[in-house]
């Protein structure tokens, strides 16, 4: 890889096809390559600084702690653990873009391309099926990635995608996202009192839940983590708060709203596995948050957990979409941010559908 090389260039000419429905992965797909080692380079290229048709060199001096950050998931001690028996913040944001993905897309031969996008991005992990028992209708949908070793399983939810999503994120972060600061506390906490703010867990995330439950007790020697991108990583704190800590999995937001007044009007109610207030602050020892610089979502409500901040320059020029925080929020924004600071973040160079990061970035392909 040559010294410099801006991401644009290594995208060549590309069709204009829209944009699938439901994600990236479509019939022969257009990959992009990330290379392996960014640092090798004399110049890391940022791809913020212009969308007029090139990209911007500049000189980088430190890396930032999400590049440096991994996860186990191979059995034995953490010494005799490979590089491919840990997980990266990319590879959990690339699992939370799997969610979005139709589901034959994400699980079975995707036509002409010969490679489900799970095996694509993880070729020893596989699309775990749901419990038999566990067949709830409610409004989250999710998948579940299991290590070829079954050592571990990552259940990725799905963030807003259609309406229904839509009133999902209402039906959760209406008080919080209204009344910031002391009065959505306040607030929350006497939203029990009045029906019309009460919130069943039944309609929202029961299935992610009960699901999540079942595989705990049906692997109780597997390594468990929760993940998702705005909605999605909302809904996986909260689960993660329902779990109790002795058996809680780690759970990995990305660009989500806080949690802390939402879980007050969702189960202040309840007094199981202790009050609240010591739920939420328990959730500090099994919560990470990467946070895009920028992102409104972010914004919404608060977390009692870890926070990683993820690059992500919003653009001031004239073209529409510029300049506007939403850019910072879509998931493939944020893997676009995080690749440009770290490069593969794994032991091999990685390909990408171009069709992800042309939704997401004007005139990236």
């Amino acid at each position: 890889m040559r010294a410099g090389v801006p991401l644009a260039s290594l995208l060549g000419p590309m069709g204009r096809r829209g944009h699938g429905a439901m994600g990236p992965w479509e019939t022969e797909p257009q990959f992009l390559t990330i290379p392996q080692h960014p640092e090798a380079w004399l110049k890391k290229w940022q791809v913020f600084g212009s969308f007029h048709g090139r990209c911007q060199d500049v000189n980088r001096s430190a890396e930032w702690p999400l590049c440096l950050l991994r996860f186990r998931f191979g059995p034995g001690p953490l010494q005799d653990l490979r590089p491919a028996e840990l997980l990266s913040v990319a590879d959990f944001a690339l699992m939370a873009s799997l969610s979005y993905e139709a589901p034959l897309r994400a699980e079975e031969e995707t036509s002409g391309a010969g490679v489900t996008a799970c095996s694509h991005y993880f070729p020893r992990w596989r699309v775990e099926q749901r419990p038999e028992k566990q067949r709830v209708m409610d409004w989250s949908r999710f998948l579940m990635l299991t290590s070829e070793d079954n050592s571990t399983t990552v259940i990725t939810v799905r963030g807003t995608l259609d309406f229904l999503d839509v009133l999902q994120d209402v039906a959760l972060w209406l008080v919080p996202a209204l009344m910031e600061g002391n009065w959505g506390k306040s607030i929350s906490e006497y939203a029990e009192l009045f029906p019309s703010t009460r919130v069943a867990a039944d309609h929202t995330f029961k299935s992610v839940l009960e699901a999540t439950h079942l595989m705990i007790q049906s692997h109780p020697s597997r390594r468990f983590f929760l993940t998702g991108h705005s909605l999605g990583g909302g809904i996986a704190k909260m689960v993660a708060l329902q779990i109790p800590i002795a058996s809680r999995p780690l759970a990995i937001a990305f660009a989500s709203p806080g949690v802390q007044d939402a879980a007050r009007v969702l189960f202040g109610h309840e007094n199981h596995d202790g009050p609240i207030q010591t739920r939420l602050e328990d959730l500090q020892q099994s919560l990470l948050d990467v946070v895009p610089r920028h992102d409104l979502i972010s914004l919404i409500d608060q977390d009692p957990g870890n926070t990683l901040i993820a690059p992500c320059e919003a653009d001031t020029g004239t073209t529409a979409f510029q300049g506007h925080p939403w850019q910072c929020h879509s998931i493939f924004r944020i893997l676009w941010g995080i690749f440009s600071a770290c490069g593969s973040m794994t032991f091999k160079n990685l390909t990408l559908p171009c069709e992800a990061f042309r939704a997401a970035i004007p005139d990236a392909c």
